[in-house]
């Protein structure tokens, strides 16, 4: 029997206030306008090393390039391999900011912004 999995998922979305954004609009004197958000990365284990999430993120960035937008993104300092992908794919590092959760934790995350077209 043949299953439908999900082994791939990457999100683009307007600008809800979060750190990125402020850095990048900061930084580039730009508007939330020309910015969409990539959020919710994911590749399943077992599709790692195919190069699906470079794809993935080739496809947000292509979708927000057609619609005049740069992406903005961050992601925890502990995903390392993520890191690597984005600054392979040329993503600027913009920053760092500390998201909090639970009771009074905080996690770190570094903040990039898509290469202009």
């Amino acid at each position: 029997m043949n299953r439908i999995r999900t082994v791939g998922h990457v999100m683009v979305s307007r600008p809800q206030g979060e750190d990125a954004v402020r850095m990048w609009l900061e930084q580039s004197g730009d508007t939330a306008d020309h910015v969409a958000v990539g959020a919710r990365l994911f590749v399943a284990p077992e599709a790692r090393s195919e190069g699906l999430g470079e794809r993935l993120i080739r496809a947000a960035f292509d979708y927000a390039q057609e619609h005049g937008l740069r992406v903005v993104l961050d992601v925890m300092a502990k995903d390392k391999a993520a890191i690597r992908l984005y600054e392979r794919m040329g993503m600027q590092r913009i920053g760092t900011a500390k998201h909090g959760y639970g009771q009074d934790q905080e996690v770190d995350a570094v903040c990039y912004v898509s290469p202009s077209q």
